[in-house]
């Protein structure tokens, strides 16, 4: 609960350096206190505590748990840990065009019940995000919401057809983080080399859906399973020679590239090599890549037919390894809302994609809880990792920066469940999964959003 009182006071003779306060910051001030801090950027993990003011980080640190600190609120968390708060690199947006599946602001207000505080947007709306008053539209809904902020993927190609370049140098000053195709790839390698290099120009970098179209057209991933349920398939092949293609196009124009979600062993071990040549190439993958396999679409299942879709159990552990070796640089939740008349429907017809703005923190949690990874280097992969990609001041603990922080409870057992989730729509197929660890407040811009302790 929120304590306006202010706290009591601390022998500071035992104190370690830092400023120390002794009256009221201002009105807006906010001390979170005895809490476990984590920055993954710097490596940062003690117990201390966080001076908000005027909506940016005013201090922080160890210090912080010994000093007589006034301000005008003050969370004492004890047991409770302090994030910077997440960046989703990759969220698909219903608004404008398809706001029935979800608007900008419901899709932000998901993100900040996540401990999102930032997001990154696709293109691929109705229409496309591909001329500067389309990517202003949502940008202008984003910032009328107050929620969590929203960041434009601007798009490729006009109407996302793989055929004629964009606006890109419109697209960057009108603030786009990057360019992205959404979830249709750029099929013509010539266009695709005029692409990287204008991105190059504009110090962009594009963020690739490989998946080859002609060889993905089915609904789930080629193999037994397929043949057993009688379903249409696709193959990994689709995904592992457009990663080959485009590595080379990158490597040709001497510009940056972001591949994802990745979900073959075959296309990681290529991304892996990549990286030992030095190449600028980064990846990117789901929560639904390392924690199921296409085992899940059971007795067609719809709510697990995705894009990509689910992998053998070969693949799910060679993501997992792909993460720990570092060769994934990011962890996304690929959020992609769905209603009801569009899975409720024979397996074929069904629409693809989940919900993942929820979920991501929890399931990512599964690499540390279940896997052994190191806490830092799971959250750098939702942190400070996808801040740098998208070239954002954000996802880390840094004084003067906004107050964009996530308090999380790390060991509280969850079993998700879609009844629990808060947005209209309930397309997950991880109903029943165990987890643990979930988020319990959100603050963007030093305002509390949300708060479930």
């Amino acid at each position: 609960m929120t304590n306006t009182a202010a706290p009591a006071a601390i022998d500071l003779s035992e104190r370690k350096t830092g400023p120390v306060y002794t009256r009221h910051v201002n009105e807006a001030s906010i001390l979170i206190s005895d809490v476990r801090l984590i920055d993954p950027a710097s490596g940062l993990d003690e117990i201390g505590g966080l001076l908000i003011d005027q909506g940016r980080i005013r201090d922080f640190g160890p210090h912080l748990h010994q000093q007589f600190v006034h301000a005008e609120t003050v969370f004492s968390l004890k047991g409770l840990t302090l994030v910077p708060g997440m960046v989703d690199a990759r969220v698909h947006l219903g608004e404008p065009g398809d706001d029935h599946r979800e608007t900008i602001p419901e899709t932000l207000t998901l993100a900040a019940y996540g401990g999102v505080t930032s997001v990154a947007g696709l293109p691929n709306t109705s229409p496309a995000l591909d001329q500067v008053p389309n990517l202003q539209f949502a940008v202008r809904r984003a910032r009328e919401a107050k929620v969590a902020k929203l960041y434009i993927l601007g798009a490729a190609t006009k109407d996302l057809l793989g055929e004629t370049l964009t606006e890109i140098g419109g697209l960057t000053e009108a603030g786009a983080v990057g360019l992205s195709n959404g979830n249709v790839a750029i099929t013509r390698p010539d266009v695709m080399l005029r692409l990287l290099a204008y991105a190059k120009a504009f110090d962009q970098r594009l963020h690739h859906f490989p998946q080859e179209p002609s060889l993905s057209r089915g609904s789930m991933n080629k193999g037994a399973i397929a043949t057993q349920l009688g379903l249409s398939s696709s193959s990994r092949a689709a995904e592992i020679l457009m990663v080959q293609r485009d590595m080379q196009l990158a490597k040709e124009a001497g510009a940056p590239l972001h591949l994802g979600p990745l979900t073959c062993a075959d296309s990681l071990d290529l991304v892996r090599r990549a990286k030992a040549q030095g190449l600028d190439i980064t990846c990117s993958t789901a929560p639904q890549y390392f924690c199921l396999n296409e085992l899940e679409i059971g007795d067609y299942r719809t709510f697990a037919k995705l894009a990509p879709p689910l992998r053998a159990e070969s693949d799910r552990q060679a993501v997992i390894e792909a993460i720990a070796d570092g060769t994934v640089d990011i962890i996304v939740s690929d959020h992609c809302p769905q209603d009801v008349d569009a899975k409720r429907v024979p397996f074929e017809q069904a629409a693809f994609g989940m919900v993942g703005l929820e979920t991501l923190l929890p399931l990512s949690l599964t690499l540390h809880h279940a896997r052994g990874l190191p806490i830092q280097q799971v959250l750098r992969c939702l942190t400070s990792r996808p801040a740098e990609i998208l070239g954002l001041n954000a996802g880390r603990l840094q004084i003067g920066n906004a107050a964009d922080l996530a308090i999380l409870d790390l060991d509280a057992p969850v079993r998700l469940s879609n009844t629990l989730l808060r947005g209209k729509n309930k397309n997950s197929p991880l109903e029943g999964f165990p987890a643990q660890g979930k988020p319990v407040m959100t603050f963007v811009d030093g305002r509390l959003l949300f708060d479930h302790r």
